[in-house]
């Protein structure tokens, strides 16, 4: 029962006691009785128990209707464009990062130099975020190999940018342009391409001339060499053990070597040059690459043996789907050096004297 206050109406007269009633201004407080909160408590479990049942439908609903789901979005828009997309065409494979889309108005040696030109743009931070993926990866890195599913995913410009951001962090970088096919990772660069990777997997002698420098600091280059022979002598270079020798000979120079491999549905290059790296990255491009044309890349690596590192989105749309790379902390990232060795050199009897005052003096 609400209860309710007499009040008075403020005017009296002589022998008057009329008064008035009045709602009161704080709402009432109802007493729950027994049978109240029983009905209460009875209708929270059927509001449990019926949320339990709508969500096993929904469970069991989008597991049947998953695969016919999946087979009509893929008709209608068969490239990717996010991430779910990609894990939808190549599995559980880990997404290291997305590279925003660049201005179509820059050129071709814009793009690729992005990350040397504006270092703390947000290219440049994308690929910081790709780097320290791969480098978080289990297993060696010395060896990166970038490849995509198809032409015109950008996987060139990854990798360049790839080995400029590993370049700036302080590490001796190589890179390779293993697109033996078609070669046009020394037109990004604007150098030559004369003596490369198919002359030195002939001889290692051959890379006395055939690395160049690339003008940037702790950063070489190797072209891919003028290649005359047919498509069959080139894949049985690939093949041979004198590739993985090459590529181990070149980890005693540089921490790191990435090699811009060709693209998947041009060859068996990409593959075979995969099984001799520690770790493969495919390029995918919103909007360009299909979910058919991911699965096959992806299905071709594996059965290659090729340690895949991850997939990276590029040329996203929008700056929140780059990823990682927008905040600050990735932006001032950068990787840890490796270890140096110790040099040992024999100081006079006074240099620790001197060392101590120093550190008093401090």
């Amino acid at each position: 029962m609400l209860n309710q206050t007499l009040v008075d109406t403020g005017t009296r007269y002589a022998g008057d006691q009329s008064t008035r009633r009045v709602r009161p201004l704080v709402p009432p407080v109802i007493r729950r009785t027994g049978k109240t909160g029983a009905a209460l408590k009875t209708t929270g479990q059927i509001l449990m128990a019926a949320a339990r049942v709508a969500l096993d439908v929904y469970t069991v609903g989008s597991t049947v209707c998953d695969g016919p789901f999946t087979r009509l979005r893929r008709k209608f828009f068969p490239q990717i464009r996010g991430a779910s997309d990609v894990r939808a065409a190549v599995g559980y494979t880990r997404i290291l990062g997305s590279v925003p889309r660049m201005p179509q108005r820059r050129t071709q040696i814009g793009k690729a130099m992005a990350s040397h030109l504006d270092p703390h743009g947000s290219t440049a931070s994308a690929h910081r975020v790709v780097a320290r993926s791969i480098l978080r990866s289990p297993g060696e890195h010395r060896t990166i190999l970038i490849t995509s599913p198809g032409t015109g995913d950008g996987k060139s410009v990854c990798a360049t940018n790839l080995a400029l951001v590993l370049a700036r962090s302080g590490r001796s970088v190589l890179l390779v342009d293993g697109n033996l096919r078609h070669p046009t990772l020394h037109t990004n660069l604007d150098l030559q391409n004369v003596t490369g990777l198919i002359d030195a997997m002939r001889s290692a002698a051959a890379l006395r001339w055939g690395i160049q420098p690339s003008g940037i600091n702790k950063l070489d280059f190797l072209p891919a060499g003028v290649v005359y022979e047919d498509a069959p002598k080139v894949t049985r270079l690939l093949a041979m053990a004198e590739t993985k020798a090459l590529l181990i000979d070149l980890t005693l120079r540089y921490d790191h070597i990435v090699i811009d491999a060709s693209a998947m549905n041009a060859g068996d290059d990409a593959s075979l040059l995969a099984r001799s790296c520690d770790a493969t990255v495919l390029v995918v491009r919103a909007k360009h690459t299909t979910h058919d044309d991911a699965t096959r890349a992806m299905k071709r690596l594996a059965d290659a043996g090729a340690n895949v590192a991850g997939v990276v989105i590029n040329a996203t749309k929008n700056r929140r789907d780059a990823g990682e790379g927008t905040s600050q902390t990735m932006v001032n990232w950068q990787p840890t050096p490796p270890p140096q060795p110790p040099v040992l050199s024999v100081k006079p009897k006074g240099e620790p004297a001197r060392e101590h005052e120093q550190l008093q003096r401090v």
